[in-house]
């Protein structure tokens, strides 16, 4: 892959992971739907805790326990991803490892709910989108 390949697919594997995070944060199902491929799946577990969540398999089934995770927010979460990593990019699939920061804010207070690390399989599907193929997440402290 050549430079200007490579950095037009960087920049479209960051729009599909703030498209995540956006989905996520205003529960918005259409923008979550557009970032897995149909056959992903999805875990996460708090470092050193024993907890965790998933694997869940299958983009409408990871869309909707986000959702219902989401739901059970009862604040506004922001998550900020940041110090990303590209490893074995191709034209079709890439490996993402990045931090994320999550925000929360209730009653006009803000906070930092907790940091994590998080792990991307990625695939360039056949309509030229990068969609989420497999995430996995390590926060670093329960929320």
């Amino acid at each position: 892959m050549n430079n200007l390949d490579n950095t037009s697919a960087r920049m479209k594997i960051l729009d599909t992971l703030s498209r995540y995070a956006w989905g996520y944060d205003e529960a918005d199902s259409r923008l979550l739907m557009s970032v897995f491929c149909e056959d992903a799946t999805t875990a996460g577990k708090i470092a050193n805790s024993g907890n965790g969540w998933g694997p869940f398999n299958g983009r409408d089934a990871i869309v909707e326990t986000l959702l219902s995770m989401r739901s059970g927010q009862h604040d506004v979460r922001r998550h900020t991803f940041h110090t990303f990593r590209f490893e074995q990019i191709d034209q079709k699939n890439i490996e993402a490892f990045f931090y994320a920061s999550i925000f929360v804010t209730k009653d006009a207070k803000t906070r930092i709910a907790t940091t994590g690390k998080y792990h991307a399989l990625m695939q360039n599907e056949n309509d030229g989108q990068w969609r989420i193929f497999s995430l996995d997440v390590e926060l670093d402290a329960s929320f």
